[in-house]
């Protein structure tokens, strides 16, 4: 369980939560706690002795249209944004992941970054080509810095940040949240599991860009699929082009495949 000497720290802005991570390196920032609060269970000793809470940094919590985007705090809780309709695919993705109750603790920042391999809600984040806000106290520099960066450029297979690298929104062009979007999600046992196939498609004008995770061990986009699926190429040459999850425990590669199959067939007639 979670130690009872653990340092709680509240900052009231970034630059003093990524000052607060330089003094105490190795401490954990804290927005939703779901993904510490289970490991803190499974574990009988905390390796963190310091927690960072974000949850009031005003630029962590903006839910806002800005001109021509819509920005998303990284500590907004999914319920949040869900509930919020401005972005439907985003909304649709996330009602699909756990259950209600953790979605109102499970923040948008924390399902991207965290351990679990799945991060369904980074999908339509990847295929409305979003960028980032983060801030960062590099070595040598006396104050942290702001920095703008596009989310694809640093997400493989999982965000890449820099040690004590805090994110703080998201920003997604209003013209992409009300094009023609499709959305599926199959598991092995309910709704409240693990997806064996999450399914994002976009179409954009003629194009269509896919995202996926479940069928693969993290999230993928894959710029070849799109052009292949844009091409009105048969399906299971998309497939092919892509490298699916290997047989385990909840299900074998070719039931993925099959699945994969079918969802993307039924996702295309949607949009066409």
């Amino acid at each position: 369980m979670i130690p009872s000497r653990i340092r709680y720290l509240r900052p009231l802005n970034a630059e003093e939560a990524v000052s607060a991570w330089r003094v105490n390196p190795g401490s954990r920032y804290l927005s939703g706690g779901t993904e510490i609060s289970t490991t803190s269970r499974r574990s009988a000793s905390y390796p963190v002795s310091t927690l960072i809470d974000i949850k009031h940094i005003a630029e962590a919590r903006t839910l806002q249209i800005d001109g021509d985007m819509l920005l998303l705090g990284s500590a907004l809780p999914l319920s949040a944004i869900a509930d919020s309709g401005h972005f439907p695919l985003l909304t649709a993705t996330i009602k699909g992941i756990a259950d209600r109750t953790t979605r109102n603790r499970l923040s948008l920042g924390g399902n991207i970054a965290g351990m679990l391999p799945y991060r369904e809600s980074v999908l339509p984040l990847l295929l409305a080509d979003a960028h980032c806000t983060s801030m960062l106290q590099s070595p040598g520099l006396e104050t942290p810095q702001l920095r703008a960066w596009r989310l694809r450029d640093r997400f493989n297979k999982r965000l890449l940040l820099e040690p004590g690298e805090l994110i703080l929104s998201f920003s997604v062009p209003l013209s992409f949240t009300t094009l023609p979007w499709s959305h599926g999600r199959k598991t092995r046992t309910g709704p409240i599991d693990y997806p064996l196939v999450t399914l994002c498609l976009v179409k954009d004008s003629s194009n269509f860009l896919l995202g996926l995770s479940g069928a693969h061990p993290y999230p993928l986009r894959s710029d070849e699929a799109d052009d292949l699926l844009s091409r009105t190429e048969p399906v299971d040459v998309a497939i092919q082009a892509l490298e699916l999850a290997k047989t385990d425990h909840r299900a074998s590669d070719s039931y993925r495949t099959a699945l994969l199959k079918t969802m993307l067939e039924t996702a295309i007639k949607e949009l066409s």
